[in-house]
């Protein structure tokens, strides 16, 4: 005989279990967390000047006083983990602005590997020269809140290594993350650099996890998102869905601004990323957001807005998956190639020569290929008036950019004005349908992006298209008229450094200034005075 509970509240307390158990099941445990991203332009040291130690904490005290602000907000409404921007403690020194090692060191602290020993600055009463470090440790602990700082970080080397600077230490670029006790509880050193020479590069990149009391999150910088490692290690093989990212990140259109690419990557990654960038319009460096697999959950972007912006959303730790177990359906076939135009393209920090074929009807159904890698575009543009200048491109090959040569597959369509590739201010064109496929792409890592046009800003379209693997499907009309959407294939395996010389116009790995323009007039002044002293 089957046991039946009996009781006024028994299918109460089964429905209530039910719920539970589904919860419990559902996405990690149904572990939610609430996130705070933060965007502002720091206090920063005049270029050039050496400062002295008490100099610099004047200006990154600053900085943490608006830190403390926005952590106490954080705190009041029981946020679980913030983020500040890379460079948010001292600005940025690099990017077009030269700066030597010896200018960055009195912005340094050393700090101690979480992984081998317990650090709480908070409490530790003998951390000297660690004035940031105890300011960070006490802000998460006093706001009960996970606090993700960028610092610069010193490390001391000997000269039996043969890595180590002439200047006996190493520069880092590091993030730290502080528990809600004010405990150091990860550490990790950005692989790659862009223009920071008075940084250096750790030999090996680094795969660096942290535990939570609501998960366990993924900690990477800025540029690393655009490599194999840390991200697919990450995801992979770490099994973390939940990444955090500070980023100081450098705009390049059409298609690489701050909110464009990491958008992208977290949808093409299928990850929940949380991403504050610094703010800095000399460096082209804003954008931040909240991004998960299905697209923008919240987000800034506005170049000339020079105010603080603190950015919050509820997000559900993503429970582990292998994408690799879904078998993506890469589009595959032969397609006729059309006549096409080369026309370069700005791609990051890079010019690459696309092959462009123009949208000169309302609709249509148009291909354009790049050896046997194609993309295919099906659209209707709304209305019987003509459409705007627009075009269907594609590349396959590299690109030059922070010291290697990447191996990208991109299909895109660009508003064009007057020039394909080139940036626009506006746009009046809106699709009724779009389907944009890439054909033989030859990685499973594709990330889709869709732009569009409102005024004179740029904003993501979120919840009008889909992404199925190597396609974007317009779902209905897009609320504004369309920027860009692309495609953008990273074949990681085939990226190789690149051995070309240090770009003309940078610092050595010492700091010692010396552009190849410089040198070749001193030379010439010389060969000059020669000539006169002595006469042929």
């Amino acid at each position: 005989m089957a046991f039946v509970p009996k009781g006024p509240f028994t299918p109460l307390v089964i429905l209530v279990t039910a719920i539970l158990v589904s919860y419990y099941i559902d996405g990690s445990n149904g572990s939610r967390y609430t996130a705070s991203v933060f965007e502002f332009r720091p206090d920063s040291p005049q270029q050039g000047r050496n400062l002295s130690r008490n100099q610099a904490l004047e200006i990154m005290k600053k900085n943490i006083d608006i830190y403390k602000v926005q952590a106490k907000i954080a705190g009041q409404q029981r946020h679980d983990i913030i983020v500040f921007p890379e460079y948010g403690l001292f600005g940025i020194f690099g990017y077009a602005k030269y700066a030597r090692r010896s200018e960055v060191y009195p912005f340094l602290e050393t700090i101690p590997d979480p992984r081998k020993e317990s650090w709480n600055p908070c409490f530790d009463r003998s951390s000297n020269g660690s004035e940031i470090q105890k300011e960070l440790s006490c802000m998460a602990k006093d706001y009960d809140v996970y606090v993700v700082a960028n610092v610069g970080e010193k490390l001391a080397c000997k000269k039996s290594d043969r890595n180590c600077p002439k200047d006996g230490r190493y520069q880092y670029n590091t993030n730290v993350v502080y528990s809600t006790n004010g405990t150091l509880v990860a550490k990790y050193r950005k692989k790659h650099l862009f223009k920071e020479e008075y940084f250096d590069s750790p030999t090996k990149t680094e795969i660096v996890t942290f535990d939570t009391y609501f998960g366990r999150f993924g900690l990477m910088t800025s540029y690393d998102s655009l490599f194999q490692s840390p991200i697919i290690d990450l995801v992979y093989r770490r099994k973390v869905r939940d990444i955090v990212m500070p980023s100081a990140w450098m705009t390049s259109t059409p298609l690489f601004r701050s909110i464009q690419w990491h958008s992208s990557f977290a949808r093409g990654m299928e990850i929940n990323l949380l991403v504050a960038t610094v703010h800095d319009g000399h460096c082209k460096s804003y954008g931040s957001g909240i991004y998960t697999p299905d697209g923008a959950k919240n987000y800034f972007s506005n170049p000339t807005d020079y105010e603080q912006t603190l950015i919050s959303d509820k997000l559900k730790l993503l429970s582990y998956f292998d994408p690799r177990n879904k078998s993506p359906v890469i589009p595959r076939g032969s397609i006729s190639q059309t006549k096409t135009k080369k026309q370069p393209m700005a791609f990051l920090d890079e010019n690459v020569d696309f092959e462009f074929i123009e949208l000169s009807k309302t609709m249509d159904d148009v291909n354009v290929c790049y050896g046997r890698f194609c993309c295919r575009l099906t659209y209707r543009v709304e209305g019987r008036g003509r459409i705007e200048k627009y075009a269907l491109a594609v590349y396959k090959g590299p690109v030059r950019t922070l010291g290697y040569l990447l191996e990208v597959e991109v299909c895109a369509v660009v508003r064009c004005s007057p020039h394909c590739g080139q940036p626009i201010q506006r746009a009046n064109t809106y699709f009724e349908r779009f389907h944009l496929v890439g054909v033989n792409f030859s990685t499973p890592y594709i990330y889709p992006q869709v732009l569009t046009v409102s005024g004179h800003e740029t904003v993501l379209a979120t919840h009008q298209w889909e992404y199925k693997h190597g396609q974007i499907i317009f779902t209905r009309s897009l609320e504004n008229p369309l920027h860009s959407a692309s495609l953008i294939g990273r074949v990681y395996d085939k990226d190789i450094i690149d051995d070309r010389k240090t770009y003309p116009g940078t610092y050595d790995k010492y700091g010692n200034y010396a552009p190849a323009q410089y040198a070749s007039c001193f030379i010439l002044i010389v060969a000059c005075i020669a000539s006169i002293i002595f006469p042929s």
